[in-house]
């Protein structure tokens, strides 16, 4: 046998257990019962040691082994078999399920508890271990199904985060045929699958139809035949002179064989989105039709059922454009001069954007008016200019498919007067939306000289451009950012909502210079005067003010706030529905409201104290002035405003920003 070989039978030999003399164990014991306990006492386990001649690694294994022996009041405990851990409850568990702790302690309640169930016989206890398996062998593991459903979801999630810091990207959504979908996976994974034409493509293959619809009962079958029938019998009967449902069994022309029309006693279930989608189709595509004309296509976008354009109708305003699937549309008016003019929603101003647009004045109807301003200048107009767009993507305007003259660009940029004493101009649309599957949640913007600011919470970063150059850049951000504030003219506070942070952030070099915590959720911030005024709380609001170190100077009870702005020592608050002005110390002085307006988002001040809102339902922005007497709508849908989130007012540069919240598009007003 080799030394190798022999060298390998050492390696493989069993542990040989050393028998301490008697003589030895009564040294040990003796210092055992002098207070030798504890394995720190060095200086006494290496005079053991020499006394016993035994090392000093032995002296501490021997003193732990003898504490155990005493918490086991001198026995050794019986070898059993490691219990293999288990989902689902166990024997024990159900049983002591019956008992409830009513006054007595938990050491106590246990201690009864066990006690019970030893005095169990063994037929007794099998009964409770055949339910045990019973239950642990069910996929539910005996919860409630909608409890099942929760903890795995709460798994898919727990696995999902552990393979991105494995640096994977994934995505997962988990739906039944009538209910809407579950998403999981990572930003990325995300971005991908909430695009519409993914998720119906998923739907289509998976379930065979493109909408959630829920399973009607045996009369609602009945009452959407009848739905379904009213509008095909609408279009059709102009034509056929004679309704729909009298035709048996044939097909209408150009449902592309959807429906086949049977008698009333059949009972198929039908998407009526479908039904009316094919009958636009035929409507609008129909060549020898007067009726509606195509102008030009202002631009596209990703809709519910694909690519969808913006079509301009000749001999229509603006504001009746309407957006029209792409298989909608004759092949003529894609491949003809009415082009659109940006397949990334970036573009200039199109003709009828270009004009000067007025803005609607009412009064105020209620007599508690807002006084945030004085009278402004006067004569109001909104002109356009040409927009700067993103990536050096050269674009010429349109008017009717022809290339605005100088003249006429001149002619378009002329204030009108009107019945508002406020003078704005769209100065530039821009976009900082590079790509149209990019999905974000702009919460709110600024402007600080000629450097924007974009708060994306759906990303978790800052979006930063320029005004004079088409170039944009990400500050990330390590929570998801809501309002922002400018501090000066490099610096900037962020709130984070759930997160419960301020973000003090440098714009130069896109560092975080300075966090402070918070006790809740945060929403508006405001910079005046050296300190940070922060709306706090998740349902009753509090307003605190605080120095840039955290430190709170003072709290104002305000309710149910959200946007906060401090200008010439007023605080002006919004609510969903209302618009109010307190003293700095959170005296109300006035109020405005209109039923017009029930979604206020955001809420700037100009120089003059004149107040600019936001509202989300109405897709418009609003100026309030002269004492809160009056108002008006400076931007609105027609103007391409889509969910407005945010708004600032460069007071150096007395300009006006505006932003909408997920299509990527801002405004500049001047």
């Amino acid at each position: 046998m080799d030394s190798e070989a022999a060298n390998n039978i050492v390696i493989c030999q069993k542990r040989s257990r050393e028998i301490i003399s008697d003589a030895t164990l009564t040294i040990l014991e003796e210092a055992w019962n002098d207070g030798l306990r504890s394995t720190k006492e060095k200086e006494k386990i290496q005079a053991l040691g020499v006394k016993t001649n035994l090392s000093t690694e032995k002296i501490e294994v021997w003193i732990g082994n003898r504490r155990a022996k005493d918490r086991r009041g001198g026995v050794a405990p019986a070898y059993s078999k490691k219990k293999v851990a288990v989902r689902g409850p166990s024997s024990y568990t159900l049983f002591s399920q019956q008992f409830k702790r009513e006054g007595s302690s938990k050491s106590e309640h246990f201690q009864d508890v066990a006690k019970k169930w030893r005095e169990l016989s063994p037929t007794e206890r099998e009964r409770f271990q055949e339910d045990a398996r019973g239950i642990r062998d069910s996929e539910l593991k005996g919860m409630p199904e909608e409890d099942a459903i929760a903890h795995h979801f709460k798994q898919i999630r727990c696995s999902i985060n552990i393979l991105e810091s494995m640096g994977f990207e994934s995505v997962m959504v988990a739906t039944r045929e009538h209910e809407d979908p579950h998403l999981f996976g990572t930003n990325k994974g995300l971005e991908y699958i909430v695009q519409p034409h993914v998720m119906e493509s998923f739907r289509k293959s998976v379930f065979g139809n493109t909408v959630y619809m829920k399973q009607p009962s045996k009369k609602g079958k009945g009452d959407l035949r009848t739905e379904v029938r009213q509008i095909l019998n609408s279009c059709w009967d102009p034509s056929a002179l004679e309704p729909v449902h009298d035709l048996s069994e044939e097909l209408v022309d150009g449902l592309n064989n959807l429906l086949g029309l049977k008698k009333d006693d059949e009972s198929a279930i039908i998407s009526i989105g479908k039904v009316e989608n094919d009958i636009t189709k035929r409507k609008i595509t129909a060549t020898n039709s007067t009726k509606y004309d195509i102008d030009y296509l202002v631009e596209d976008r990703d809709g519910k059922l694909g690519q969808e354009f913006l079509v301009h109708w000749k001999g229509y305003s603006p504001d009746q454009r309407t957006w029209e699937p792409v298989v909608s549309l004759p092949t003529t008016a894609l491949s003809s001069g009415a082009k659109v003019s940006s397949k990334l929603s970036i573009r200039p101003m199109s003709a009828p954007n270009v004009r000067s647009v007025l803005i609607k004045t009412e009064k105020v109807p209620t007599v508690d008016h807002v006084g945030m301003g004085t009278t402004l200048p006067q004569n109001i107009c909104m002109s356009a200019r040409n927009a700067i767009p993103v990536s050096g993507y050269n674009q010429k305007s349109q008017t009717e498919g022809k290339t605005i003259t100088g003249e006429e660009f001149a002619q378009a940029q002329t204030p009108v007067k009107h019945n508002l004493p406020v003078f704005v101009t769209l100065r530039q649309q821009l976009n900082v939306k590079l790509s149209r599957n990019e999905c974000m949640n702009i919460g709110s913007c600024m402007k600080v000289d000629n450097t924007l600011g974009f708060a994306d919470y759906f990303d978790k970063k800052l979006i930063i451009r320029k005004t004079d150059v088409a170039e944009v850049f990400y500050i990330p951000m390590p929570y998801r950012p809501c309002y922002i504030t400018d501090i000066d003219s490099n610096t900037v506070a962020v709130t984070c909502t759930l997160d419960r942070f301020i973000l003090i952030i440098n714009l130069s070099t896109g560092e975080v210079t300075s966090t402070i915590e918070t006790s809740d959720c945060l929403l508006g911030i405001s910079y005046y005067d050296n300190n940070l005024y922060v709306v706090i709380g998740r349902i009753e609001k509090q307003m605190h003010v605080m120095d840039l170190m955290g430190n709170v100077i003072r709290m104002l009870p305000l309710g149910t706030i959200r946007g906060i702005t401090v200008h010439r020592d007023r605080l002006v608050c919004i609510e969903p529905t209302t618009i109010n002005c307190f003293t700095l110390d959170g005296k109300l002085l006035r109020r405005f409201e209109n039923e017009k307006y029930r979604n206020l988002n955001r809420v700037i001040t100009d120089n003059d104290g004149n107040v600019y809102v936001t509202d989300e339902n109405t897709n418009t922005v609003v100026v309030v002035y002269d004492d809160g007497r009056h108002y008006g709508d400076i931007l609105t849908g027609s103007d391409e405003l889509c969910k407005p989130a945010g708004i600032h007012f460069d007071k150096k540069q007395n300009s006006l920003i505006v932003c909408n919240r997920q299509d990527g598009k801002a405004f500049l007003l001047t």
